[in-house]
């Protein structure tokens, strides 16, 4: 992240992190279906359906954690080196997409290690593991995949070893048709390689500046001076966020 990026370096101490205005999805998914392969994922009456490794993990159900209603909690304590909450089963077939999404919060900041997995012996990854930071303040999480085989799976979430009260909530899998954006339409850098100053026409193209102003018509640019532009309007990454409409960006939010 930019702020430890600033504190293990002492660079870009004046810098401004594009994410707190403006999103780009890489891979983005757009379910095809509504069954649900994850039973149970809302947690609002028990924990049924999940269940935990090592014994030192131990699963509990908390009827209101500030996520949606009950939710799943699970503490890896006397931590070890591996733990994990484990899901039920259900099937994927390869090259088929899916739409994982969840809720998750913990009494301290800690990460979080979702994996769609074989269900037995080798317990291989089918295409989804990822890595995120969980804090005592709620965060919601969608990602898209892509299974890499026809296989009984299942959603783990791998555990870190420190006594940290995770708490886990609207857990869903739904197929899904998957997207990769294309880099080309997020952003744009324009420049002035003259001493004088310039006016660039923007070519009825709106964009925002790193301030999340919007910048449209033409931007002026100083001598020997540039500017990034992110495409916070229709930048085809197929998620309706930033500045995007149904009536502007049909493609995005349909």
């Amino acid at each position: 992240s930019l702020p430890t990026w600033r504190a293990q370096t002492g660079y870009d101490l004046q810098s401004r992190d594009l994410t707190d205005t403006y999103a780009v999805v890489p891979v983005a998914a757009r379910p095809v279906g509504t069954a649900d392969l994850i039973p149970n994922g809302t947690f609002d009456a028990g924990t049924a359906g999940g269940g935990a490794w090592p014994e030192a993990v131990t699963l509990s159900w908390n009827p209101s954690c500030g996520l949606t209603g009950g939710c799943l909690e699970a503490v890896n304590d006397p931590p070890g080196s591996s733990a994990l909450v484990a899901g039920p089963t259900f099937a994927v077939t390869q090259g088929q997409g899916y739409q994982v999404r969840f809720s998750a919060r913990a009494n301290a900041e800690d990460v979080l290690a979702p994996i769609v997995r074989r269900s037995g012996d080798p317990w291989e990854s089918l295409g989804f593991f990822k890595k995120v930071t969980v804090s005592d303040a709620r965060a919601d999480f969608t990602f898209a995949f892509v299974a890499t085989q026809t296989a009984s799976a299942r959603l783990d979430f791998e555990l870190t070893p420190h006594p940290t009260r995770y708490s886990i909530d609207d857990v869903s899998i739904l197929e899904a048709a998957v997207f990769e954006n294309d880099p080309i339409d997020d952003s744009q850098i324009i420049y002035n390689a003259t001493a004088a100053p310039v006016l660039l026409d923007l070519q009825d193209q709106q964009y925002c500046a790193v301030d999340g102003s919007v910048v449209s018509g033409a931007t002026s640019l100083g001598a020997y001076s540039s500017k990034i532009l992110v495409s916070c309007f229709c930048n085809n990454d197929y998620t309706c966020n930033n500045l995007e409409t149904t009536t502007r960006c049909p493609g995005d939010c349909p």
